[in-house]
């Protein structure tokens, strides 16, 4: 099964895998940290840790800053995604298991960008 880890500033991550299961219910193989309090080494430390607990791990960011820098920093060359939004979470979990890991993620690229319009 395909995983994620969710990198952010403050407590966003978990944030959004909490709309997320209210939404589609609890689902597993989905985990947050927060960068809040971390330097860019423990943050890196800490984010080795986490993916080591799954066997095919996404990365997802919410920004080009300190939590980029530290999902691009591992030891183990990862897929990451920067920008995750609702939108592309639900469509992490209602999709991964019908597509390898290179194609979901620009699938998920895609539904991230379709989550946001002007209106």
């Amino acid at each position: 099964m395909i995983s994620a880890v969710i990198v952010t500033h403050g407590n966003l991550g978990q944030a959004l895998i909490d709309s997320a299961f209210s939404i589609l219910g609890e689902q597993e193989g989905i985990s947050a940290i927060s960068n809040f309090g971390l330097s860019n080494i423990d943050l890196i430390s800490a984010l080795e840790n986490r993916v080591e607990q799954y066997e095919s791990p996404i990365i997802l960011v919410d920004t080009h800053s300190s939590t980029l820098i530290a999902a691009k920093s591992l030891k183990r060359p990862l897929p990451v995604i920067s920008g995750v939004n609702l939108p592309m979470l639900l469509s992490f979990f209602t999709k991964r298991h019908r597509w390898k890991i290179e194609e979901l993620v620009e699938i998920l690229v895609n539904d991230g960008r379709k989550g946001i319009a002007s209106l």
